[in-house]
């Protein structure tokens, strides 16, 4: 309350990529901001604004999606007029997916292309495979056009905005897109995610994973949003791409 009181408007920005001993998905994306919504009706904020993430109302498998969507009805529950906001991949200086396969490619001669190839195995017959898939797509956002959206609605009330950049790429174009903005040459190995599991079991047991079984589970789904483009350019009129802002931070 000694934190919210005399505010006009709350914006939570609290997440996490990965569970640990001290904190957990429920904790950090449901109880938490469900606590600091009633808080701030209590203490008469005028605008409670959440920052939750795109396609988590469709995925039942991942827990940081599951604990991203509890975290919607507990703050609507307690905060009626409050703004959800649902990123796609946000890129940026300090983001933690470009950088990480860009900080990869620094030391490893090669780079994953997780989720490729595709295979079905619940086809009616033998598994499907889908050799020409790329891995599942994504269409990241600019930091800073975030940002100024997060700005320039904050007046909305009793809102959900699905919020995309103005392109769609695979896992495999924007691993092509690194390495070509830094000019380097590097193997990309395809491997579909049911044998990422195997890395992913043994990686999410370092302090900071690279990598987490529930991550894998986040990318058996697209990340992509016809609406939340539309929607990003009621408010930012030219969205940045990956291919514009790459060269600004990797090198």
């Amino acid at each position: 309350e000694k934190v919210i009181e005399g505010n006009d408007i709350v914006i939570n920005l609290i997440g996490i990529l990965f569970e640990n001993k001290s904190q957990s998905f429920n904790y950090i994306h449901n109880i938490l901001p469900g606590l600091m919504a009633m808080v701030s009706k209590k203490v008469g904020v005028k605008r409670f604004i959440h920052l939750s993430a795109l396609g988590v109302e469709k995925n039942n498998e991942s827990k940081y999606a599951i604990s991203k969507f509890k975290g919607e009805k507990n703050i609507k529950s307690q905060f009626q007029n409050s703004v959800i906001i649902r990123p796609s991949v946000v890129f940026g200086s300090d983001d933690n997916f470009i950088n990480l396969f860009s900080n990869i490619s620094n030391f490893s001669p090669f780079l994953p292309i997780l989720g490729s190839p595709k295979i079905n195995f619940f086809s009616k017959k033998l598994p499907e495979i889908n050799f020409s898939s790329g891995g599942p797509s994504f269409q990241p956002v600019y930091v800073g056009d975030l940002v100024n959206f997060i700005i320039l609605s904050c007046n909305s009330k009793n809102k959900i905005f699905d919020i995309a950049g103005p392109q769609v790429y695979s896992f495999k174009e924007i691993i092509n897109l690194i390495l070509k903005t830094k000019k380097i040459n590097r193997l990309c190995i395809p491997i579909p995610l049911f044998l990422a599991k195997i890395p992913a079991f043994f990686l999410e047991k370092l302090p900071n994973p690279l990598l987490t079984i529930d991550q894998i589970k986040l990318l058996k789904y697209d990340n992509i949003s016809e609406n939340g483009l539309l929607n990003l350019k009621k408010f930012v009129s030219y969205p940045k791409s990956l291919e514009i802002m790459l060269p600004a931070y990797i090198k």
